[in-house]
């Protein structure tokens, strides 16, 4: 992908991130609607659009790609999370704000910026984000106040099962995959008004 491609995907994400701004402005957005909405993408389309990039992809790389590549992001998270554990603690604030910096430290640029920009450039198939559902509340809420039901999301849910789904090549029917597709496409334009 050359420059002007990267380019143009970014102008899209910010025509999008605009039409939110100006969605906000004008009273569409914003408030009670933004809190559903997020509800909504957490809970329905991005849990939907996480699996649909397993199930629905053309050609999924071989199982040893697919460990390599896992065991990259286990030593860079593990990496992170020491760096995202040891530096907040010589910054100043309260541990709720040291939870954000540890939660920011460990994940920077997920979620709802950073899904769009790696479909935007990389397409569907790049979508393994579990440990940001996972050992994000660890890090935001810290040990004490970390409950285990927060890793049954419908996030953490949906990267489990297509980290099952992955290497065992298990398919179900056609007509399942389009319809988490469906649903999962609007994940990424719906999130970028949202954070406009």
């Amino acid at each position: 992908m050359n420059f002007w491609d990267v380019f143009g995907e970014m102008l899209v994400i910010l025509f999008a991130i605009a039409a939110g701004y100006a969605a906000n402005r004008l009273g569409y957005l914003g408030g009670e609607t933004d809190q559903k909405v997020s509800k909504l993408l957490l809970n329905i389309t991005m849990p939907a659009m996480i699996v649909a990039a397993v199930i629905t992809g053309e050609e999924l790389p071989e199982l040893g790609t697919i460990l390599s590549i896992l065991e990259v992001g286990v030593v860079f998270y593990l990496l992170e999370a020491v760096f995202a554990l040891v530096v907040p603690r010589f910054l100043p604030g309260t541990q709720g704000q040291k939870g954000v910096w540890r939660y920011a430290l460990a994940f920077p640029n997920v979620g709802f910026i950073g899904y769009p920009v790696a479909v935007a450039l990389f397409g569907d198939g790049a979508l393994f984000y579990l440990l940001s559902y996972s050992l994000g509340p660890l890090l935001l809420a810290g040990a004490a106040r970390f409950r285990w039901k927060q890793l049954f999301t419908p996030c953490i849910v949906a990267s489990v099962l297509g980290l099952v789904l992955a290497p065992t090549r298990l398919r179900p029917p056609a007509l399942v995959g389009e319809m988490l597709d469906f649903v999962g496409d609007i994940t990424v334009p719906l999130s970028l008004l949202v954070v406009g």
